[in-house]
């Protein structure tokens, strides 16, 4: 019975993991994909203008 229980949490402890790291794969795609479409600059207007 522990062991199956040390089981569960070992590959919840892994999913949860691997959710985690895809998620943030995920988000950083999703970033550069809209900064490269120009989402930010139209959302935000033009960044600070170097003289």
């Amino acid at each position: 019975m522990f062991a199956a229980a040390l089981f569960v949490k070992i590959v919840y402890r892994i999913a949860a993991f691997l959710a985690t790291g895809v998620t943030l794969v995920g988000v950083s795609y999703a970033y550069q994909y809209l900064r490269k479409q120009g989402f930010f600059d139209a959302v935000l207007g033009p960044g600070p203008q170097a003289d």
